[in-house]
């Protein structure tokens, strides 16, 4: 179809914007041929679409933009929440840690343990130093060892484990 005068007057008449019911009362004002007529609708559709396929993009970033922000909240959150809980785990664990090993009077022998199964990332590896002087120190005498039950349990149940002082 030729563009003319008309048919671009139409164009600016048809708006994807108007209703449908506006659209078909301005065609009834104007005498249109059948192919006049379907170039018109044409016109409206494709500009109805090109609309909701602009909508449809803006929407799809707009949900692309959510998703991401969420994603992004969601693999901090947990993570910072580990970290805190891994850090007061940690302090918890160390304090522990000392507080056992300053009350226990570990001999050399059970430091010597602790220290082969302590791995760097093991809070009692921060009594590495003081396991290595503790175990350059004085050992108990063999009587004092031989004091010891072999096995805790080999105590009664209201005596509690005897520690040896070095």
């Amino acid at each position: 179809m030729i563009l003319t005068p008309y048919t671009i007057a139409l164009k600016t008449l048809v708006s994807s914007t108007r209703s449908k019911i506006d659209f078909q009362q301005l065609l009834k004002k104007q005498t249109l041929n059948l192919e006049q007529q379907e170039f018109v609708h044409d016109m409206r559709r494709r500009s109805k679409n090109r609309m909701a396929a602009q909508r449809c993009r803006k929407r799809k970033l707009d949900c692309i933009y959510s998703l991401e922000c969420e994603i992004n909240k969601l693999v901090r959150t947990p993570l910072f929440g580990l970290f805190q809980l891994k850090m007061k785990t940690w302090h918890t664990v160390s304090a522990l840690c000392d507080k056992i090993c300053s009350e226990a009077s570990l001999m050399p022998e059970q430091l010597q343990v602790l220290a082969k199964y302590t791995t760097a990332d093991c809070p009692f590896s921060s009594l590495i130093p003081r396991l290595d002087t503790a175990l350059s120190g004085p050992t108990p005498s063999p009587q004092a060892l031989a004091s010891l039950p072999a096995c805790p349990s080999d105590l009664a149940a209201d005596e509690p484990y005897p520690i040896i002082n070095l």
